[in-house]
């Protein structure tokens, strides 16, 4: 299905200094700063001109797939409205915002495709970042970085404050990989996905607040379908899409423990995340869509996924 599908998965631990750390209740916010939007465009632009939609150079810059909506000339006209970011954060699911000095902090990033391409530019932003600080809310230091391959456990240590070298990424993970893993598991007709951020999945009436399995799988088809063409040289799903969704539409969801939520981007500020949280249970055929959905653990479901949204764990039983 996307057996030349590339990510890299990495660790981020960052370490509050002396003062100690406050952040807000959704870390995602943490990047929608105009402190670290600056960083990281500093770190990436070439020209300075501040108007990605034209500029030669927006498809290949973190700056312009992380904060503008650059719709790519072509295949993405015809079929969508956008180019997703090659790139995911998972934060700390945990409602904590008051931190120690040297206490440890993970953040995890997924890089997909042509994005793994962007690590040395993070962890560079991620070092200013960390040496301006937050305003009245403490400095941190980044300690070190992590690449970390799950079907393997594999791991590579990156990066370490103290040395300040950034090794070369080895530590990959294929599609292929993740095809495999699917492969060796038992017949499946039982599955939960817990949404762990708000997962917001969109139709022409507006939000959905049930998960039903069929549009879970046509979102994930999408934008799988996205981030393979454009992020890995211009190569489709092997897939017979409409054979695959009407298969999905046999599944039937039996358990539902969800709510549809808004979060808020900090304290002050207004409502930014909504969507799904909670457990919903299926069964039917499943064994299937089991690498797609293994897939979607990492590049996320929904939108706003690169600062931390639409993100689920995948429960068999």
């Amino acid at each position: 299905m996307f057996k030349e599908l590339r990510l890299a998965c990495y660790q981020f631990t960052l370490c509050p200094q002396k003062e100690g750390l406050v952040l807000p209740f959704f870390k995602g916010a943490v990047f929608l700063q105009e402190k670290f939007k600056n960083i990281l465009y500093r770190h990436s632009c070439k020209i300075r001109q501040k108007k990605c939609g034209d500029c030669l150079f927006n498809l290949y810059c973190p700056y312009a797939y992380f904060y503008e909506n650059i719709t790519y000339r072509g295949w993405s006209v015809r079929r969508f409205n956008y180019l997703p970011a090659p790139f995911v954060w998972q934060l700390p699911l945990d409602k904590k915002t008051d931190y120690i000095a040297g206490e440890k902090i993970i953040f995890n990033l997924i890089l997909m495709g042509r994005g793994i391409n962007f690590l040395e530019v993070f962890i560079r932003v991620f070092q200013e970042f960390a040496e301006e600080g937050f305003r009245k809310r403490g400095k941190f230091i980044l300690k070190n970085v992590v690449a970390e391959n799950p079907f393997t456990g594999e791991k590579q240590h990156i990066f370490e404050n103290k040395h300040n070298h950034i090794a070369k990424t080895k530590t990959v993970i294929s599609g292929e990989e993740i095809e495999l893993w699917a492969k060796k598991m038992p017949e499946v007709t039982r599955l939960s996905l817990l949404f762990l951020t708000p997962t917001s999945l969109k139709e022409q009436e507006g939000y959905l607040e049930e998960p039903h399995f069929y549009h879970i799988i046509k979102a994930l088809v999408t934008r799988a379908s996205v981030i393979y063409y454009f992020h890995h040289n211009c190569r489709e799903l092997e897939i017979n899409y409409r054979n695959f969704t009407d298969k999905a539409e046999q599944v039937r969801k039996v358990k539902d423990y969800t709510r549809f939520v808004s979060w808020e981007k900090s304290l002050r500020s207004s409502s930014w995340g909504r969507g799904l949280l909670g457990e919903a249970e299926y069964t039917g055929k499943l064994h299937d869509f089991l690498p797609l959905v293994k897939l979607g653990e990492f590049m996320h479901l929904g939108e706003n996924t690169a600062f931390g949204l639409g993100r689920y764990r995948m429960k068999l039983s």
